[in-house]
C-alpha cells in the first residue's frame, strides 16, 4: 500500500494499519492465506463473480515473486448472501502493489486487467472505496470519479484521508 506517500505525520499510523491488514489477509484463515494458499478457495471458486488478479516478477531462473494483486467481485458487498448473476456493477476490494515496485506501472496494468476481466463477465460500472488519498489519486488518474462528495469532504479527504469520512467511493463506466 502507499503508506510512504502519506503526509509524514500519518505515515506510522498508515504503515501500522496496512501491516495489520496484510497480516490478517495472509494468516492461515485469511482470504489470501500464507503464500497465497487460500487465494483459489476464497477468490477463484466462483470465476464469473469473483476474481483475484496477481502480478509477478519472474527471474531468469524461473522463480517468481508476487508483487501486486487486485481482487474484484460482482456487486458492492464484500460477502453477499446471494449473487445476482445479472448485476452489472463490479467492485474492487483489494488493490496492492509491493512498496519496492510502486511507480513502475504495475498498478496501472492490474487496473487494466481488472477492467478487462470485469467487462468480460458483464460489468458496465466498476467501483471501489478507499480511505487513502494516494490511492484515490491513482484511481482518478485511471479515469475513476468520486461519487457524491462535497467540497468540505474533498478538503477533509485531501488532507486527512479517511479519518473523517471513512473513505470515498470511486467509479467508472466501462
Amino acid at each position: 500500500q502507499t503508506s510512504n506517500a502519506k503526509y509524514w505525520w500519518f505515515r506510522k499510523w498508515w504503515k501500522d494499519m496496512f501491516d495489520r491488514y496484510a497480516a490478517k489477509a495472509t494468516s492461515p484463515d485469511g482470504d489470501m492465506g500464507p503464500d497465497g494458499s487460500n487465494l483459489e478457495q476464497n477468490w477463484c471458486g466462483d470465476e464469473n463473480n469473483r476474481g483475484m488478479l496477481v502480478a509477478e516478477i519472474v527471474s531468469e531462473n524461473k522463480s517468481s515473486v508476487l508483487v501486486g494483486c487486485c481482487g474484484i467481485i460482482r456487486g458492492a458487498e464484500s460477502s453477499p448472501k446471494e449473487i445476482d448473476a445479472n448485476e452489472t456493477t463490479f467492485s474492487i476490494w483489494k488493490m496492492s502493489v509491493d512498496e519496492n515496485c510502486q511507480g513502475k506501472g504495475i498498478g496501472g496494468k492490474l487496473m487494466k486487467a481488472a477492467e478487462d476481466w470485469a467487462k468480460t463477465n458483464g460489468c458496465i460500472k466498476l467501483r471501489m472505496i478507499t480511505t487513502n488519498p494516494i490511492a484515490s489519486w491513482f484511481y482518478q488518474k485511471h479515469g475513476y470519479e468520486w461519487v457524491e462528495w462535497t467540497w468540505l469532504e474533498w478538503i477533509a479527504f485531501r488532507y486527512f484521508g479517511g479519518y473523517i469520512n471513512m473513505g470515498k467511493w470511486h467509479e467508472k463506466e466501462l
